[in-house]
């Protein structure tokens, strides 16, 4: 919702902070940085060498982010990740099908993923 963008940054709105809250919780786990920005709004701030293929790694982590998102019934059903990769250059399928599989190590594993977390 409410999407926008200038230069190297975008930024979107969604439902809710409890759905914006979920996928700050999930951003590491699938290899993506983004930062909250008020109470429902998700913002990303590029370099300027992103590369079409990195670009199209980068929204590939974000549609996981949505898929974990509406698999926990946050948000309505999205389609597969199959699906999302069919738009990809061929480029970006071939880097993303290379990654994909890959355990990714989550150096933050051991910290809370929230306040509320941090104080129990």
């Amino acid at each position: 919702q409410n999407i926008r963008g200038m230069a190297q940054n975008f930024a979107f709105d969604l439902p809710s902070d409890t759905v914006l809250n979920k996928l700050i919780s999930y951003r590491f786990e699938e290899g993506i940085l983004f930062y909250p920005a008020g109470d429902k709004t998700a913002r990303f701030r590029l370099l300027r060498n992103f590369t079409k293929v990195e670009i199209d790694g980068l929204f590939t982590s974000l549609y996981m982010c949505f898929l974990r998102a509406s698999a926990d019934k946050l948000i309505p059903e999205i389609p597969s990740l199959d699906k999302w990769l069919e738009k990809l250059s061929p480029e970006g399928r071939l880097q993303v099908n290379k990654t994909k599989n890959l355990q990714k190590e989550n150096p933050w594993k051991n910290f809370p993923k929230n306040i509320d977390e941090a104080n129990n």
